[in-house]
């Protein structure tokens, strides 16, 4: 099985909005792309988040008042791009060390 990317024009009618994790008690995730709390993109700290909708924005995202956006797709892709929002490959990926094994 092959994935297939999307149409090119596919992201142009998404916006998106980063949003500190306390405020996401006002999302209503029936109106996201983002199905749920555990699919969004949050950053290093775990304090911001990312949402996305397609279409005419949200009402609730008004309740929101420490989020920033929204934003289309190339200008979310600006914003995940700074180390707020991810670690080095090196720091993530931690192989187990393992030791020889003594001689019997």
């Amino acid at each position: 099985m092959t994935l297939e990317s999307p149409d090119p024009g596919f992201y142009d009618g998404l916006s998106y909005l980063v949003v500190p994790v306390s405020e996401l008690i006002w999302a209503d995730f029936d109106q996201l792309l983002n199905s749920h709390p555990d699919l969004l993109k949050t950053s290093v700290g775990e304090d911001d988040a990312v949402i996305k909708w397609d279409g005419p924005e949200p009402d609730f995202v008004q309740l929101m008042t420490g989020a920033s956006g929204p934003y289309n797709h190339e200008e979310i892709h600006q914003v995940v791009e700074d180390p707020h929002w991810f670690k080095h490959y090196s720091e993530l990926h931690h192989p187990a060390k393992v030791l020889p094994l003594a001689p019997i």
